[in-house]
């Protein structure tokens, strides 16, 4: 699971900045479903029946949970001072949102988190080429095996 988080410097989380639509690894949808197998695989662990049936059903919930249900998750969670959303950014706040801190997150915020999602996807678009360009290498040399050079040559084209 990759997002955003933004702490201060004795490991305290201040604020966790996610994409507020889609299911993509940094989005609110994402993170409510990884947090549902989590909740269904501990409600195996020690406990009381009772304990265990709660996180089960909230496991059962978030891990199948819709469109909707995230967009009322971040509802309820800005009501509740716990997030804000601006545009496609839902930030939430662990502890509460901070009473000193006058606006949710400053540009250098949001602009680090722009850069975070940008290298996320660069980093991403790496790895399918360098995958596409193996799996063209070893097409090429299969077909050059095969005496076929012409299609191996389309193949190193690629």
């Amino acid at each position: 699971m990759m997002f955003f988080v933004l702490g201060d410097n004795i490991g305290e989380v201040e604020r966790i900045m996610l994409e507020r639509n889609g299911w993509s690894k940094g989005s609110l949808g994402a993170l409510c479903r990884q947090a549902g197998k989590f909740f269904t695989s501990s409600s195996k662990e020690d406990g009381s029946e009772k304990d265990a049936f709660i996180r089960l059903c909230i496991g059962k919930l978030l891990s199948t949970i819709s469109t909707e249900a995230v967009d009322l998750l971040a509802a309820t969670l800005c009501q509740a001072n716990y997030a804000v959303i601006e545009e496609n950014t839902v930030t939430m706040f662990p502890g509460g949102f901070p009473s000193g801190l006058k606006e949710s997150s400053s540009k250098s915020d949001h602009a680090m988190y722009q850069i975070h999602v940008t290298k996320r996807a660069t980093h991403n678009r790496i790895q399918r080429l360098e995958k596409d360009a193996e799996t063209a290498k070893t097409n090429a040399i299969s077909y050059q095996k095969k005496k076929m050079t012409k299609v191996a040559l389309v193949y190193m084209r690629r």
